[in-house]
This record gives structure tokens, sequence and C-alpha cells, in this order.
């Protein structure tokens, strides 16, 4: 039984993911932009409604500006450290593994590990990408099985 609920959880799981998979991180640029906008605007009506409380408002125009400024920035810098800190994992667990002469399985997840860490240092948002269509697809799935009345995950 499909209710109303139900059908508008499905179409934006559906329209989610189709919008995941087709702007991938430029998705998650346009969130940040329209979040950095509502901060700012949510600031500028608290420092002109309550007069009171000015601080706040000010604040909340402090943290639009940085999100829309600084938002990529730290993003990047964040994905950078993940980068660095999965790469020397995977540096590691290759020494480990050559160590103590683990099997091949291990080896070669030791070998992706560095890869995906460097990918993440040099490419960062490539990586963004890949992860954007996943999670696209994933959501795609949940629509159509909620059709259905089953959920993935």
């Amino acid at each position: 039984n499909l209710t109303t609920n139900n059908v508008i959880t499905c179409i934006l799981y559906l329209v989610i993911g189709i919008l995941l998979c087709a702007l991938r991180t430029g998705l998650l640029n346009i969130l940040m932009t329209v979040i950095g906008i509502l901060f700012i605007a949510y600031g500028v009506y608290d420092v002109i409604k309550n007069r009171d409380n000015i601080a706040k408002g000010i604040i909340e125009i402090t943290i639009g500006v940085v999100i829309l400024v600084l938002g990529w920035t730290i993003g990047t810098i964040v994905l950078l450290v993940f980068g660095i800190l999965i790469t020397l994992k995977g540096v590691l667990d290759l020494i480990n593994n050559i160590k103590e002469k683990k099997g091949t399985i291990d080896l070669i997840n030791a070998i992706v590990t560095i890869v995906v860490g460097i990918i993440l240092c040099v490419a960062p948002f490539a990586i963004g990408d890949i992860i954007c269509i996943i999670v696209g697809v994933i959501f795609i799935i949940n629509g159509i099985l909620a059709l259905f009345g089953e959920k993935l995950a």
C-alpha cells in the first residue's frame, strides 16, 4: 500500500539520486551557496528584527560569508588531510603485508588504498564525483525499491 508520504519519499529519493548523478560535486557547490545565502539572509533578518540580540545576526552573517568564501577551501583541506592519512595507512599496510608475507588480496588492498589516498591528494573532487554518483545510484535504487515497499539502506 503506497501512501502519499511513501510516494513523496520515492520521488525525493529519485530526484536527489538523479541530481547527484548528473551534477555530482556541482550539486554540493549549489547547496553550499544556498546555505551560505540563507545564513546571511537569516542574519540580516535577525539584525533588523531583533535589535536586542544583534550579535546573533552578526554571527549568522559571518557563518554565511565563511561558507560562501571558504566552503570549498575547507573541504579541499579536509580531503587533502584525509588523502594523506589514507595514503599513510596504505603504505603501513603494504609494509606490514610484505614483512608478514600476507596473501595477494591483502597486498592488492594496500595498493588500492595507496592509490585512493594519492588520488584524494591530487584530485580530491574526482573522488567526490565518484562518491556522488555512487550515492546517487543508491538513492535511485532506494526510490525504486520504496515503490515496492522495500529499502536497500
